[in-house]
């Protein structure tokens, strides 16, 4: 059930990006245009187009930064003047090319070994979505307008410093901890998985205050690692049919001036099959610990919430009477075995 529902999340996701066109390392012979997703020069990234001049000769069109590269990165050496490319994409077939440097980024064609491409990777997802996700967008960041209200989308950060906190996943789970990623908020350009990893959503609580659920995992919302309420803020399926009922649990946000407080938690009562709230909790605030979340005792850290940098809302199209949501409570979903 938990993947079906990541499953469900990506198509989703995939609806919203379908208007980005991915562009693998690629040779379109009709524009003479060669198209390189991701090339390493140096310690950075760019997103590189060619031309082709006549006779496989390239001038550079453009460069684009990275934040995040893609698979198979092509790589500059700039001792040797050589661009690699591992794999490039001609009609149907596969080539490994190198490209030499004759000066001011004008490269011909050293060579050029036709491939047998690999067996695909095994996804839980299409191919054509997880590609989709490593889309790289332009993107403005702003600081949110409005304050926390039920279902508002963001991103937040340490006030000042341009870094945001991310979800992280390994081998298609997520991980139970969060991270800063360094400058994002100061980056033109990035993926549409790293932009979605950042997102999160306020959903209001019927006692007041919000919990705060993953934009990409909506299965999962932060809660602290220790029961005894303090320590590093992470994410924990909530949701699931996989969650873990003994230890499932989710803080209750409010958010004022630049403040994040956890002024409650609540736990799953295995015999109500619901979330109750833990009645001797005491209000802490959200700090930044060693590059990671952390709820303490003391001041709490100055945080941004941003405005997110993908519109998740639904389009008109899929909504044309204008339906507001229902209040009735969410489905859990049911596994049986």
């Amino acid at each position: 059930m938990a993947r079906f529902l990541y499953r469900i999340n990506l198509l989703f996701v995939a609806l919203i990006v379908a208007t980005n066109s991915f562009a693998a390392a690629s040779y379109n012979s009709a524009t003479g245009r060669l198209s390189l997703s991701s090339v390493l020069v140096g310690g950075s990234y760019y997103d590189v187009t060619l031309l082709n001049q006549g006779n496989y000769v390239f001038s550079l069109a453009s460069a684009k930064l990275q934040a995040t590269p893609a698979e198979q990165a092509a790589t500059y050496s700039a001792a040797t003047g050589l661009l690699n490319v591992p794999d490039v994409i001609v009609g149907n077939d596969h080539y490994r090319v190198v490209l030499r440097n004759n000066g001011n980024y004008v490269f011909s064609l050293a060579s050029a070994i036709k491939t047998t491409p690999a067996a695909p990777s095994v996804f839980y997802t299409p191919s054509a979505i997880v590609n989709a996700l490593q889309l790289t967008r332009d993107v403005t960041w702003s600081a949110l307008t409005s304050g926390p209200a039920d279902l508002v989308r963001f991103t937040l950060g340490p006030s000042g410093s341009g870094d945001l906190v991310l979800l992280t996943e390994s081998n298609d789970e997520v991980n139970p901890q969060l991270q800063l990623q360094a400058g994002l908020a100061k980056q033109s350009s990035a993926t549409d998985d790293l932009l979605l990893r950042s997102m999160f959503q306020f959903i209001a609580e019927s006692g007041g205050g919000y919990r705060i659920v993953s934009s990409k995992h909506s299965n999962y919302a932060l809660d602290v690692a220790n029961a005894s309420g303090t320590g590093p803020v992470i994410p924990r399926d909530i949701r699931s049919g996989f969650k873990d009922a003994a230890t499932a649990g989710y803080l209750v946000f409010e958010f004022s001036g630049s403040t994040l407080t956890a002024s409650g938690r609540r736990i799953f009562n295995v015999a109500l099959n619901e979330y109750v709230q833990v009645s001797n909790w005491q209000p802490r605030q959200v700090s930044i610990t060693n590059n990671l979340l952390a709820l303490s005792e003391g001041v709490g850290s100055a945080l941004t919430l941003y405005a997110p940098p993908i519109n998740l809302d639904i389009p008109f199209d899929f909504n044309p009477d204008g339906s507001t949501r229902v209040s009735n409570p969410e489905v859990t979903p049911q596994t049986k075995v």
